[in-house]
């Protein structure tokens, strides 16, 4: 680009913006009065006639308008890079103002035109801010997008070579992001096409969600979704939460508005409070969906806060959480006043903050509604942030609720368990003629201790041995043992397995399970010795599985265990699913070789099916040449019919052309089971 554009780029920065801006400074700069430079009155009179040549005669200005374009026009006549690299540091350790940035922007793009290494060098220790380096970078994609991304190697800094590739691909366009990646050693395609989309949305949220899915993986688009959201609604949540109505796709909407209320509900609770009385039913229904139990549900909701239900992604309910946390009595207000479900929401929130800070004050406004749904939902509310203040106080109250309100206990009974599961459970067992206790006897485990929210098992031999003391037995017994042995294995393997195995007599058949999907990568010898605690009938496909699943990493290993299993009934199907494990791994081929001189029919059959389909040529000649009589008839059947599928008349004739009349005649009748019609089976 020419000094013309870098001279042009400087006075349609002052024309088109300084006038207006100087009286309203951005964030951080005093407006700029000074008058530092000596040269500035002596060009007054030719920046009056310049700005009334290029601009009109509104834009000839006397006094300190004029003094920075006469800045601007000086710049535009250095073209040494030694003069502008110094008069750039001369600037920089000026005040912080409007006309110092206006003038470094100048300043940057004429030193970037002249020479652009040493613009790089300049910037690498200048100390400006991210946001003036992102208005110089656009500058630079403007003059040379091309020289700027022969730049990104040289900005030894991560951060600032992102702005610089984000800038040229605001200028240049997307295109630009492939070129980026493949010029440059310091970026990734998707996270840079991630970073773009996010930049994007400070000015158009919608056309920044629209490609979010080019991006490859579900991670990367639903953070995608959430950085747009969230840097929408800090530029202008009204606009944002009003561009979400356009967007038709729910899995989008839904955490972009989510997202969008958060950043609102963070910022300016009583617009975003006012933001919600504006919608109409269709557009509460959505915000509310998930938010709340509605009397007809049919799944209960034990113990789970209305204002943080866990898992359910209801666009309202961390907003107004957020919103409580600022100002419960606002919420608490905007809840009464507006009514209905989304009102219910909203006092559930709000309580549940006002019961942490003053549970009285919560307590008494719920005791005043009459019984019925509404009250049972606020008064669990209450109970959880109770339970934040006082969890010992929110027991008691919670227990002496009338009539008993068990999802309220269930509530505290969660906040209790999130930091000490076992006294959790020694509560919950303390009295089994109590409340409490009847879940016990309900035999379905209390809601709190499946919940994923429970604390860690500091002690899990303790919660067993109270549940195992409890005397219970039943279904009751192995779902609380079953749940505890689970989150006991992911935090310590070998303690639950060694604990399993030295009592075996109380492990039910579901914990084993649940254990070993849970463990995952364990060895195949410690998952083995865990067979023993299966009764006899479940054993066997315990050790298939076992089996199967080693053959994939290590056959040879997979096979070598499966010997030790030859005087079972059940050896045949293990080298069968050895043998099918290779072969689906690493080819039929490489499979045949663990089949030994007697193999079982079951694995030749599998092996053969699967040659016969990959290469008729190849499972022909081996299947002809094994030396196990039982095992040569089995292969050469299944390969005759297995290509028979693919080529009937040429089956027919390669099994017509068998020597061995046992054989032919075997392999024949194999063809016309399968393809009556074939040639010579009528």
């Amino acid at each position: 680009m020419s000094r013309t554009l870098t001279l042009s780029l400087s006075l349609g920065v002052l024309a088109g913006a300084l006038a207006a801006v100087l009286l309203h400074p951005r964030e951080g700069e005093a407006p700029d009065t000074s008058d530092s430079r000596a040269g500035d009155r002596s060009d007054s009179v030719a920046v009056e006639s310049e700005l009334a040549a290029r601009f009109g005669p509104d834009s000839a200005m006397d006094g300190v308008f004029s003094s920075h374009v006469a800045r601007y026009l000086a710049v535009a006549q250095l073209d040494v890079p030694a003069a502008l690299v110094s008069r750039l540091e001369a600037v920089t350790q000026r005040p912080a103002s409007l006309g110092r940035n206006n003038e470094l922007e100048a300043l940057a793009a004429q030193l970037f035109e002249a020479d652009p290494l040493s613009a790089a060098g300049f910037l690498q220790t200048s100390g400006l801010s991210d946001r003036l380096l992102s208005t110089i970078f656009r500058t630079w994609a403007q003059i040379d997008a091309q020289a700027a991304i022969n730049l990104l190697d040289r900005i030894r800094e991560p951060s600032r070579a992102r702005l610089l590739a984000l800038a040229v691909i605001e200028i240049a366009g997307d295109a630009t992001i492939e070129q980026i990646v493949s010029e440059t050693n310091a970026f990734n395609a998707e996270t840079l096409r991630m970073a773009a989309l996010v930049q994007r949305a400070n000015d158009d949220p919608i056309g920044a969600l629209q490609g979010v899915s080019e991006l490859k993986g579900r991670d990367a688009q639903e953070f995608a979704i959430l950085e747009i959201g969230r840097v929408a609604a800090r530029g202008d949540p009204v606009a944002a939460a009003a561009a979400a109505g356009s967007i038709a796709e729910p899995t989008v909407k839904r955490p972009f508005i989510t997202e969008v209320y958060r950043q609102w509900a963070l910022s300016d609770v009583p617009r975003f409070l006012e933001h919600l009385r504006t919608q109409n039913p269709e557009q509460q229904e959505f915000l509310l969906e998930g938010a709340l139990e509605r009397p007809s549900d049919v799944v209960p909701m034990m113990g789970v806060s209305l204002a943080r239900l866990s898992g359910v992604e209801s666009p309202l309910v961390e907003a107004l959480a957020l919103s409580a946390e600022s100002d419960p009595m606002l919420v608490l207000e905007f809840g009464q006043e507006v009514g209905g479900w989304l009102g219910m929401v909203a006092e559930a929130a709000a309580l549940e903050t006002l019961a942490a800070g003053d549970p009285a004050a919560a307590t008494r406004f719920v005791s005043a509604l009459p019984d019925g749904f509404r009250r049972d939902q606020l008064t669990t509310s209450i109970a959880r942030g109770y339970a934040r203040n006082d969890v010992d106080a929110a027991m008691f109250w919670a227990g002496g609720l009338s009539p008993p309100n068990d999802r309220a206990v269930d509530a505290v009974m969660t906040a209790i368990a999130s930091t000490d599961l076992a006294r959790a459970v020694r509560i919950e067992l303390e009295d089994l003629d109590t409340r409490v206790g009847a879940v016990v006897n309900s035999s379905r485990i209390p809601s709190w201790f499946a919940s994923r929210l429970i604390g860690d098992l500091d002690d899990p031999l303790g919660v067993i041995d109270q549940i195992i003391a409890a005397g219970e037995g039943g279904l009751w017994e192995e779902q609380m043992l079953t749940t505890t042995l689970s989150r006991w294995s992911v935090r310590d393997p070998a303690g639950a397995i060694a604990w399993m195995q030295s009592n075996s007599e109380y492990v039910p058949a579901e914990a084993l399970e649940t254990v070993t999907e849970e463990l995952g990568g364990t060895g195949i010898e410690r998952r083995l010795s865990l067979a023993e605690m299966l009764t006899p009938e479940r054993r066997p496909e315990w050790i298939l599985e076992t089996i199967s699943d080693a053959a994939y990493e290590d056959p040879n290993g997979a096979m070598a265990i499966a010997e030790r299993y030859r005087a079972e009934p059940y050896y045949d199907s293990l080298v069968h699913r050895v043998v099918t494990s290779v072969a689906s791994s690493r080819g039929p081929e490489e499979a045949a070789r663990f089949l030994g001189p007697s193999p079982p029919s079951v694995a030749v059959r599998a092996v053969s099916r699967r040659w016969a389909d990959a290469n008729p040529a190849a499972a022909t000649a081996w299947a002809s040449s094994l030396q196990d009589q039982e095992a040569r008839a089995a292969a050469v059947t299944e390969v005759a019919t297995t290509w028979a599928e693919r080529d009937t008349d040429a089956a027919t004739a390669w099994a017509r052309s068998l020597a061995e009349t046992v054989l032919r005649e075997q392999a024949l009748a194999g063809i016309c089971r399968e393809y009556p019609e074939a040639a010579g089976c009528g």
